[in-house]
């Protein structure tokens, strides 16, 4: 039986300050160890380049040693490429096609072992970029990773972990980013509010959508996780995949069904992890120590 394995939210840079993709090594054993295996897969879910902060061509040019295993890996038909929020744009262009030996999918499909894979950005209301396809111009979330990317250009490339001593509760810039700036938002909109507590509430209300990588946010994973359990009954399946929290997780609900979540290969607190599918069991696995963590 076909191995297939699941990552996501590599967020390959440019290898300027901001590249963010910090667990290169890993993955370049781990291409090998697929490579090696030809009975395996390898389906990416999302976020595997970040294309906000970084142009395609310097992102190719810096890890073309990693480009080379990956497209070497192509050229057998064993790599899907699920587009997430940062790399929508070119790769949605190329959707249910080819680009080069790579399959690109919205989201993927296997009827025969019950998985559904999709990046998981299409749960938030702030993060669907599907909501603006047709603007060139991109998602509010997009112009902000392109400011914080000039920060760490210009300014500090640890601009966010100094930020982050400030404010504990948030993990990652780009998510104090974006509290700033629906507070900025409403702000400016308070004018039309006729109570104060009206603008506290509204505060609160963003704050509850727009930190999903928080571990202590409670209202995003019950929000991914329900939406995930959803699409699987609706489709009938069983193994539901995602990646954009940044959190790697693997839950059953009382149907007996999965949802696991990738994390991410960015942040030098927290290992990175990828899914393997064999012989009928999905397998969280940690990637630094090569240890399976979770196991169902």
């Amino acid at each position: 039986m076909c191995k297939k394995y699941f990552v996501s939210d590599l967020h390959i840079g440019d290898g300027s300050r901001t590249d963010d993709f910090i667990y290169k090594d890993i993955f370049m054993d781990f291409l090998d160890q697929i490579i090696a295996e030809e009975d395996s897969q390898l389906i990416i879910v999302g976020d595997f380049l970040e294309l906000w902060q970084a142009d395609l061509e310097k992102i190719l040019f810096y890890h073309s040693d990693l480009f080379a295993k990956l497209f070497r890996l192509a050229e057998t038909d064993r790599v899907i490429y699920v587009y997430g929020n940062h790399d929508y744009l070119p790769f949605s262009r190329f959707k249910g096609s080819y680009f080069g030996n790579i399959k690109v999918l919205e989201q993927y499909i296997d009827q025969e072992n019950g998985i559904w894979a999709l990046h998981g950005h299409q749960f938030n209301e702030f993060n669907d970029i599907e909501q603006a396809k047709d603007r060139i111009s991109g998602s509010i979330g997009q112009k902000i990773a392109e400011v914080v990317g000039f920060l760490e250009r210009h300014l500090d490339e640890d601009i966010d972990i100094e930020l982050a001593k400030m404010i504990p509760f948030f993990r990652t810039l780009k998510a104090k980013v974006n509290m700033l700036k629906r507070i900025v938002r409403c702000f400016v909109d308070k004018v039309f509010f006729t109570k104060e507590d009206d603008f506290t509430k509204e505060v609160i209300r963003i704050q509850s959508q727009t930190i999903p990588q928080d571990k202590n946010y409670q209202g995003a994973w019950a929000q991914y996780q329900q939406a995930v359990f959803s699409g699987l009954e609706e489709k009938g399946l069983k193994y539901g995949i995602i990646g954009h929290t940044h959190q790697e997780d693997l839950i059953s609900d009382n149907g007996g069904k999965l949802y696991t979540n990738l994390g991410s290969w960015t942040n030098p607190n927290q290992d990175p992890y990828y899914a393997l599918f064999e012989q009928g069991e999905m397998k969280l696995v940690n990637a630094k120590e090569e240890k399976i963590s979770i196991l169902v």
